[in-house]
């Protein structure tokens, strides 16, 4: 039996092929790694970034991606399970978290919880896809249009990479929360 953290998508479609029921927050996680590396050819533009992108609403336009990734992923990952998630599809994060219903809110991070930041006093905001989390202060989490690594952008980067992040968020770069996008009491066979 994998553990959960070295299972990849593929492990989880299988899971369900043979009728296996699955917690989609892992497969979503799961899902996410397989992206990882992908970088702009251009700025907010290239072959995988315009598919992010037209995930939203069918149009890449050159916009910010980190939130059209999440969507990307979720539409993914959808149909391993009992319909759609219901976390509001946009490509504003802040959007994202003031739509989304409070339900889907919970307290911290756990594998494939979405997080949520925003830059205080604005509406500019960024997401990501909880890897992993072991209790303590940071979490790792996959993200979209970020930077490799512990510099630069938060939030405009280059890629999809897995960041560590502060649980308390940052002062020029605050927290708004987590969602959960698959609330189904499901879980591993």
């Amino acid at each position: 039996m994998l553990l959960v953290s070295e299972m990849t998508f593929s492990d989880y479609l299988e899971a369900v092929k043979k009728g296996h029921p699955i917690n989609r927050n892992h497969a979503l996680a799961a899902y996410a790694a397989q992206f990882e590396g992908v970088k702009e050819e251009g700025i907010n533009s290239g072959r995988w970034v315009k598919a992010f992108q037209r995930a939203v609403d069918g149009r890449a336009e050159g916009e910010p991606w980190c939130c059209a990734f999440v969507n990307y992923c979720l539409k993914g990952v959808d149909p391993l399970g009992n319909g759609p998630s219901k976390v509001f599809r946009s490509e504003n994060c802040w959007m994202t978290w003031q739509t989304t219903p409070m339900s889907l809110r919970v307290s911290g991070p756990k594998t494939g919880v979405l997080s949520l930041w925003n830059v205080p006093g604005t509406q500019k905001g960024h997401i990501g896809i909880v890897s992993a989390w072991d209790g303590g202060d940071t979490f790792r989490a996959w993200e979209g249009n970020t930077s490799e690594g512990t510099g630069g952008s938060q939030r405009e980067g280059d890629g999809v990479f897995l960041r560590q992040r502060a649980v308390a968020g940052y002062p020029k770069f605050a927290l708004l929360g987590f969602l959960l996008p698959f609330p189904e009491p499901v879980t591993l066979a």
